[in-house]
C-alpha cells in the first residue's frame, strides 16, 4: 500500500521594529522552489527538507511531494499579500490531492505587514482542507508558540538549539510519527504552556556547547528525562522577543500516546523551568530588547531593565 505524504516549508522569522519587509524578492533571494527543487535545496543546506529527503528515502511505502518551500533570511515582516497567496496556493495544490499526512516546517516566529498569528492561520487552513488526516509540524527553538497549535496539530516537535542540524532532527521525528499515526501505530495528543517569561531573541548555543550547562541546557535535560512512557517528544522554546505579537515568550510543548493528560504535565513543567530561569537567560542580553517599544506583548512579559 502506498500512502502519500505531503510537504510545506515556510521559514521566516519577524522583527517587528524595523523597516525592512520580506517581500517576493526576499524570498527569491532566499529558497522559493517546490518538488525536487526544493529537495535539492534542502539537501544542500541541511535543513528540515534533507530529513524529508531521508524518509524518501528509507520509505518505499510512501509517496511525498514537496508542494512549496519558502525561506528568507531576511528578519522582517512578511509582505501580507504575498503570505495570502502562498496560503492559497497550498490551500488549493492540498485540495488537489489525497493526502495521508501532512507535514510542515515552520519557523513560529512569523509575522506580516497586518496578522500577527499568520503560521498558526496556516496551520488552520490546512487543517480544514486536509480534515483529519495527521497534520504535523516542526518549529525553530525561538518560535512563538501559541497554544491553539495543539488543537490542530496530530504531532510537533521544536528544535533544541538554533542549527540547522537540530531543525533537521525535529523534522525527523515529526516525520516518524506522522508515518506511525497514518499506519495505525500511534495515536499522540499534545499540549502547548506558555511560560510566564519572555526571554531574549539571541542565539542559543549548539547542542555539544550547551552540554556545559546554562539555563536552556538545564531545561533541555529536563525535556529529555520527561520522556519516557507514554510522554513522546517534549519541546522547549524561548520565543523571539524581536516579533512584537501576543504569542511572544516562551513555552513547552508535549506530545504523548493518547495521553493527553501526560502531555499537559510535561509541557507544564518545562513552561514552568523556563519561567523559573527568566533571571539567568537575561543575564548579559542587551539591553535594546528592554528598550524597544512593545505593543502586542501582554506587559507582564516584557523585558525589565
Amino acid at each position: 500500500m502506498t500512502r502519500h505524504l505531503a510537504v510545506v516549508r515556510v521559514s521566516a522569522a519577524a522583527n517587528s521594529f524595523g523597516s525592512a519587509v520580506a517581500d517576493r524578492e526576499a524570498f527569491a533571494r532566499g529558497e522559493w522552489a517546490e518538488g525536487e527543487a526544493a529537495l535539492a535545496a534542502g539537501a544542500a543546506a541541511g535543513h528540515e527538507l534533507a530529513a524529508v529527503e531521508a524518509f524518501i528515502g528509507a520509505r518505499a511505502d510512501w509517496r511525498v511531494s514537496v508542494l512549496r518551500n519558502a525561506a528568507t533570511d531576511l528578519v522582517a515582516p512578511l509582505d501580507d499579500d504575498l503570505f495570502t497567496d502562498l496560503q492559497n496556493e497550498i490551500q488549493a495544490k492540498l485540495a488537489g490531492g489525497r493526502w495521508d499526512a501532512v507535514y510542515l516546517a515552520l519557523h513560529g516566529a512569523a509575522v506580516t505587514t497586518r496578522r500577527v498569528r499568520p503560521e498558526l492561520g496556516l496551520i488552520a487552513a490546512v487543517r480544514s482542507v486536509i480534515e483529519g488526516a495527521p497534520l504535523g509540524a516542526s518549529f525553530d527553538v525561538h518560535a512563538n508558540m501559541a497554544p491553539e497549535a495543539a488543537r490542530y496539530l496530530t504531532y510537533a516537535s521544536g528544535a533544541r538549539s538554533a542549527a540547522a542540524a537540530q531543525r533537521r532532527s525535529a523534522a525527523a521525528r515529526v516525520l516518524e510519527a506522522l508515518a506511525r499515526t497514518a499506519e495505525g501505530r500511534l495515536k499522540p495528543v499534545g499540549a502547548v504552556v506558555k511560560a510566564f517569561a519572555m526571554l531574549p531573541g539571541v542565539d542559543l548555543p549548539s547542542e555539544d556547547a550547551a552540554r556545559a550547562g546554562g539555563p536552556m541546557a538545564e531545561v533541555q535535560a529536563l525535556a529529555r528525562g520527561l520522556e519516557q512512557g507514554a510522554v513522546l517528544d517534549v519541546s522547549a522554546f524561548t520565543g523571539f522577543a524581536y516579533a512584537d505579537t501576543p504569542d511572544a515568550g516562551a513555552a513547552g510543548m508535549a506530545y504523548a500516546d493518547a495521553d493527553t493528560a501526560a502531555a499537559r504535565r510535561a509541557a507544564q513543567a518545562v513552561a514552568a523551568a523556563l519561567s523559573e530561569r527568566r533571571a539567568a537567560f537575561w543575564a548579559g542580553a542587551p539591553r535594546d530588547f528592554a528598550d524597544l517599544p512593545y505593543i502586542k506583548v501582554p506587559p507582564d512579559l516584557r523585558p525589565r531593565p
